[in-house]
């Protein structure tokens, strides 16, 4: 059982599941997430996405610019969603492993998101760091999206021009805290276990 209560805000109320989205290359973030996200009564499944250099000849050969760690973030959520989808999880709530939740980040919640009924998708800002999806959203995602080189945030702001968002969440990726796992074009590194 996952771990997701504070200050009376239960996330599994609201989320059947929760997933922290991290990759070989950032697992260092976790050191620091995963501990912050406990603090806060969240103890998320972990999913690791595929390695970035899995997909370099998709990136060589595409017309725009698109490099590895964005498909390899895409496909992560694919993946997710086909499981969610499978087996028959009516909402998910995703978290990527550069997330820092802000003060107060629990009344915001609770104000913004869990007052509405019968919600289709549910977003902290304009990125897709921490968000919740219903089965139908899903599936509507994989429906328009699956297979598609779109970058994954305007995927989620096209499928739903209503959703909901607020501000109680930041993303050391973003504010240039942690190295981006998706907009460097080469960043080699060596995979250590």
């Amino acid at each position: 059982m996952f771990l997701a209560k504070i200050n009376n805000v239960n996330l599994l109320d609201h989320f059947e599941k929760i997933y922290l989205i991290t990759s070989y290359h950032t697992k260092d973030r976790l050191k620091d997430t995963l501990p912050h996200l406990k603090e806060n009564g969240i103890d998320p499944e972990l999913f690791v996405a595929p390695i970035k250099y899995h997909f370099p000849h998709y990136h060589k050969y595409n017309t725009e610019q698109i490099w590895p760690g964005k498909l390899s973030v895409a496909c992560a959520y694919e993946q997710l969603f086909q499981k969610c989808l499978i087996e028959n999880t009516e909402t998910a709530l995703f978290i990527e492993d550069d997330i820092t939740l802000l003060n107060n980040w629990e009344n915001i919640i609770k104000a913004k998101w869990f007052s509405q009924k019968n919600w289709y998708m549910l977003k902290d800002g304009v990125q897709c760091h921490f968000f919740g999806m219903s089965n139908r959203a899903m599936r509507d995602f994989l429906n328009k999206y699956a297979l598609n080189n779109y970058h994954i945030d305007f995927a989620f702001n096209d499928l739903d021009k209503n959703i909901s968002t607020s501000h109680f969440t930041r993303q050391r990726s973003v504010e240039k805290q942690v190295p981006s796992a998706i907009d460097t074009e080469e960043d080699k590194y060596d995979l250590q276990f």
